[in-house]
């Protein structure tokens, strides 16, 4: 009933398939996350929240106060996309870091404590785990674990959010847009109904120019639908006609066979060889052929 009413929020994921269901470790993250809520956010009293708050504040230290957050987040993943195993590890393994850098942190903001000063200075910084975290290195320098564990803690942050380095910009901008309302805006000025069919044969309205002053008055209006004259625009290549005035001339008369392509080639062969003046100067002769008379 818990698991049917989270996924009811937002949008709705109510016909999730029974078999892909994981709501036992949706509860369970649930019901721990709310155990811890009880001590950790709300100040519950008794033997029992007083003996988890031990284990639970001596080990993450201020950290325990996030640890319900994340329980709920995991939660509420579980419930939702149970089927998305590798999303939901991602989350895990990203709270996983984000806790283990925190707890560095956190000891050393709160002092560096040690067991020698007691439990009560681990509770108020990074428990047990910031103890063990952050003493090696803060040994060397305490500016080395708040470098090291602080670039932790933001890598931490994009793999939780699944966010690659390079998409940082696009995310930040994204995330701005939304809050802003600038995605909306522009998802209401495209969801209007599309009404150009109703248009598909009106021509295009030209633009209008703008008006150009001169330096003593308005430059003269012309036709603002006239953009110039046929036969203004370049030549587009060269007009090759060599053949335009042999054609006209030996057109043949009416009656008269016309000659073939193949003839009209060959010609054009002749006349490049030098070949065509003297065909035409002996059109109609015949050879000479001397005769033998009898008697010489």
């Amino acid at each position: 009933m818990v698991g049917a009413g989270v996924r009811r929020i937002g949008h709705d994921v109510s016909d999730l398939a029974p078999e892909e269901r994981r709501d036992g470790a949706a509860l369970f993250n649930l019901a721990l996350g709310v155990f811890v809520a009880t001590f950790a956010w709300w100040g519950f009293k008794g033997w029992l929240p007083d003996a988890i708050y031990a284990i639970v504040n001596g080990t993450f230290g201020w950290m325990s106060l996030l640890l319900p957050l994340m329980l709920f987040v995991c939660a509420f993943r579980l419930f939702r996309q149970p089927a998305d195993g590798r999303g939901n590890n991602r989350i895990g393994i990203g709270f996983l870091i984000m806790t283990f850098a925190g707890c560095g942190l956190a000891h050393i903001i709160g002092g560096q404590p040690t067991v020698a000063d007691g439990f009560a200075g681990l509770r108020q910084a990074g428990g047990m785990l910031g103890f063990l975290a952050a003493s090696p290195l803060a040994a060397l320098h305490p500016a080395v674990p708040v470098v090291v564990y602080g670039l932790l803690a933001f890598t931490s942050l994009l793999i939780v959010t699944a966010t690659p380095f390079g998409a940082i910009p696009s995310r930040l901008r994204g995330a701005y847009e939304h809050l802003m309302g600038i995605d909306l805006q522009d998802h209401d000025a495209n969801d209007g109904h599309d009404r150009s069919y109703l248009y598909e044969n009106a021509a295009p309205a030209a633009p209008k120019k703008k008006k150009r002053m001169r330096l003593f008055g308005k430059d003269r209006e012309g036709d603002e639908g006239l953009e110039g004259y046929v036969g203004d625009e370049a030549f587009e290549h060269a007009v090759i006609d060599d053949d335009a005035p042999a054609a006209k001339g030996s057109r043949p008369a009416p009656g008269v066979r016309r000659p073939t392509q193949a003839e009209i080639a060959v010609e054009k062969i002749k006349a490049a060889q030098g070949l065509g003046s003297q065909a035409k100067a002996g059109d109609n002769a015949t050879e000479a052929i001397p005769l033998v008379t009898p008697g010489m």
